[in-house]
């Protein structure tokens, strides 16, 4: 019985530790990516810079993002 509290304790102790871990994970959806000018690679810098100076995070392109949806870009 012991060794049975032990398992189920260290297994919500992993799930939760994995939730926590991606709640607080960014991904950001882009339908395209643009490096054509100047600004257009200057704002990706900045996509990737804001990324790797915080906790991190996915960007993902070629999809079309709405607050309540998110579409494939085709």
């Amino acid at each position: 019985p012991c060794l049975l509290l032990q398992a189920q304790l260290s297994l919500r102790l992993f799930l939760f530790g994995c939730i926590e871990f991606y709640r607080h994970k960014t991904i950001e959806y882009k339908a395209e990516l643009h490096i054509d000018t100047g600004d257009d690679r200057k704002e990706f810098l900045a996509d990737v810079t804001s990324f790797a100076n915080s906790n991190g995070g996915d960007l993902i392109y070629g999809i079309q993002e709405d607050r309540e949806k998110i579409y494939p870009v085709i």
